[in-house]
């Protein structure tokens, strides 16, 4: 009986302490990660949130190849694929479904986590803002939107571009494993907003690289002004709908009726997010319809005051390792959905695991899981040589 006693005066003294330094958001991170043999956020934790529902319309299949899985992935793809626990390997040729692999449990209707891929989203949806004029300019104050920062002499200088680009200057630090930060207060705790504008700005906006969560935070929330609408409502009306994705997808929200966790957490099909990547290789349009600004597809994918690192999308080029110049949208745990232009390829990759480290706080990509997947698809679907695209000209000029 007095252990009993002991032990509820210890559990009593120990949430009082997190209730004083604000940090009871540590009682959910070690139930979602730590408690289920975790040290940090997995793909399959949707409803572990609340969340809010992006929903499509007219849902239509990708079309398959012709060769549809008939080119088998090499041995060592494979071998690779299952040692960094895969849930999905897709790629898509010239707009069709090529091939199409999953790992078990997982299938066609698995949806799992985006994580940091969300970033690249909320910043095609903030161009589709500025399409339509509910945002000036890549160039508008952040201010004009977020009067919560008013009194910061740096986030006065801070525009809606930066916050696309990651030189915000805003004080965030980006850790995915310690348990008390901004990053996990963020992830599992249920003031987002609140914490967003208890952090001044550090440095000069536009001068400094720094990837940060928090930044594209700042962007959601300034959307959402901008907008009148939840970013999962907008992101269903301009992005989910026109697609004309297979099945709704699922952003996860810091609290019931809450704001969507903007820098991660779109619950979504590997094809659904085939179709992202697709999009951006068809320069923003589907079906012959402009969705993303076409400009902005362009814009997005060069490199800025990084060297890989355009308007919340990574970029490779001028590789040294022979690969073909391609770009992504990249998140935690090896997420990806890279696009390879000249070789009219989309490949898209989920899992809980990857070869090396996240992208650290100061901006360096130390991921390299990607490489190996677009050398490996580039053998499998091969550009046209020049002499077979001649003949097939001469066949039509004949005729």
């Amino acid at each position: 009986m007095n252990f009993l006693k002991y032990l509820f005066l210890f559990l009593l003294t120990v949430y009082a302490l997190l209730w004083i330094t604000d940090t009871t958001y540590l009682i959910s991170g070690v139930q979602k990660t730590y408690l289920r043999g975790n040290n940090t956020a997995n793909i399959d934790d949707k409803d572990d949130f609340p969340f809010r529902v992006i929903s499509t319309q007219n849902p239509t299949e990708l079309e398959k190849a012709e060769n549809y899985n008939q080119i088998p992935l090499d041995d060592s793809l494979q071998s690779y694929l299952k040692q960094y626990k895969t849930a999905s390997f897709l790629i898509l040729k010239s707009g069709k479904l090529a091939n199409e692999t999953y790992f078990e449990p997982y299938n066609q209707k698995s949806q799992t986590n985006s994580f940091s891929m969300a970033k690249s989203v909320v910043s095609l949806l903030m161009a589709v803002a500025i399409e339509e004029g509910k945002i000036k300019s890549l160039k508008q104050p952040i201010t004009d939107f977020l009067p919560e920062f008013g009194a910061d002499p740096l986030a006065q200088k801070c525009t809606v571009g930066d916050l696309s680009a990651m030189t915000s200057g805003y004080s965030w630090r980006e850790d995915y494993t310690l348990p008390v930060n901004e990053m996990a207060k963020s992830y599992y705790g249920t003031e987002l907003e609140k914490l967003i504008f208890s952090m001044p700005f550090k440095i000069e906006p536009g001068s400094k690289f720094e990837y940060q969560s928090g930044t594209t935070q700042i962007l959601a929330i300034l959307l959402q002004r901008a907008t009148g609408k939840s970013l999962a409502e907008y992101a269903s009306e301009k992005l989910w709908k026109p697609l004309e994705m297979e099945s709704d997808a699922y952003w996860s929200l810091d609290k019931k009726d809450g704001i969507e966790k903007a820098f991660c957490c779109i619950h979504s099909s590997a094809r659904d997010f085939a179709k992202l990547g697709q999009l951006m290789l068809d320069e923003g349009k589907y079906k012959g319809k402009q969705i993303v600004p076409r400009w902005f597809v362009s814009l997005s994918t060069k490199p800025g005051i990084h060297p890989s690192y355009g308007y919340s999308f990574w970029t490779f080029y001028n590789n040294q390792n022979g690969l073909p110049d391609f770009y992504q949208f990249q998140g935690h745990l090896g997420q990806y959905i890279i696009v390879v232009p000249s070789y009219d390829l989309v490949i898209v990759r989920t899992g809980s695991d990857r070869e090396a480290e996240e992208p650290s706080f100061d901006g360096q990509n130390k991921s390299v899981l990607q490489f190996p997947l677009v050398r490996e698809a580039i053998k499998m679907y091969p550009k046209k040589s020049s002499a077979f695209v001649e003949q097939v000209k001469g066949l039509f000029e004949r005729k």
